[in-house]
């Protein structure tokens, strides 16, 4: 199946700085799983309105696929409106923070088909196979849908105990070069590129909009995200990482780890990240500045 992800403008009227890490790694998994990707990134290219619905009209896709943070909201009932007008057979799917946060709010005041609830890595690859049989949606955990008239729950979507089986995410498809030049003003002037070490969060902030990747953390290895550094560094030219993480202290020994093999494999790369502060501690942080951390 060929599957159009659309990449919202978290601010229309702002450059673009976030790079959409969860959509790269959808994109590295559909790939994977033998469906065609293409991306129509209106943060990247600053489109407007306008020119939203006449890219819409001349696409070609199965099903598409959009979501992010709950801001975007009022950006997604116009969105998923001009799916509907340009492509009213084709399904439209949200995912991420907003589709976990408000579902019945995405069913009722806009033109979602499909919700996607939780990591949605494995979910899209199922959900692209489904449409593309035409088997029953209910054998697909981690879906709300509506049929005749009621909103139907799948079983809810499994974790991913083990995070280094999932693809390091793939950019080819966006303007990876204007993201980076526009982080450059805000990151020291630092080519940044985003990465994570862990998922999940144990804590219930009420600032926060909660992560919808569940409250049990995972932890990559330190090898295997080292190798998605060296990748970047290679691809983009990057002398920055960005880490997305919640709280990328959680696991004090795998993030040693990481800052000893950046040390000795000498990565040169500066980097910063999110943490709370009771994982602080001195020689922790000695270690990371070693690393090349220069801002939490």
């Amino acid at each position: 199946m060929k599957v159009l992800l659309v990449n919202c403008p978290v601010r229309e009227r702002a450059p673009p700085y976030t790079l959409p890490l969860g959509m790269a790694y959808i994109i590295a998994v559909l790939r994977k799983a033998g469906h065609k990707v293409d991306v129509l990134d209106i943060n990247g290219y600053r489109y407007d309105r306008p020119e939203v619905e006449e890219k819409i009209k001349g696409l070609d896709y199965g099903m598409v696929c959009t979501g992010g943070v709950i801001t975007i909201y009022k950006y997604i009932k116009f969105l998923t409106a001009a799916l509907k007008k340009y492509h009213p057979d084709k399904p439209v799917v949200i995912g991420g923070n907003i589709a976990n946060e408000i579902p019945h709010l995405l069913f009722k005041h806009t033109a979602a088909d499909i919700l996607m609830l939780g990591e949605a890595e494995v979910t899209v690859c199922e959900l692209a196979d489904a449409l593309e049989k035409g088997t029953s949606l209910k054998k697909v955990d981690g879906l709300a849908y509506v049929e005749n008239g009621c909103t139907i729950y799948t079983s809810p979507r499994k974790i991913i105990e083990d995070i280094d089986t999932i693809p390091f995410p793939e950019w080819d498809l966006f303007p990876v070069e204007t993201y980076i030049t526009n982080l450059m003003e805000f990151q020291k002037n630092y080519r940044v590129m985003p990465t994570i070490l862990t998922r999940g969060c144990p804590f219930v902030c009420k600032f926060c909009y909660h992560s919808f990747m569940g409250d049990k953390a995972r932890f990559r290895s330190a090898d295997n995200v080292i190798a998605e550094m060296k990748q970047l560094k290679e691809k983009y030219n990057i002398n920055g990482i960005s880490f997305y993480d919640d709280l990328l202290l959680l696991n004090r020994k795998v993030v040693e780890e990481m800052c000893d093999k950046m040390i000795e494999q000498k990565l040169n790369l500066k980097w910063h990240c999110l943490t709370r502060l009771e994982y602080l501690y001195d020689d922790l942080l000695r270690k990371m500045k070693k690393a090349g951390c220069y801002s939490i």
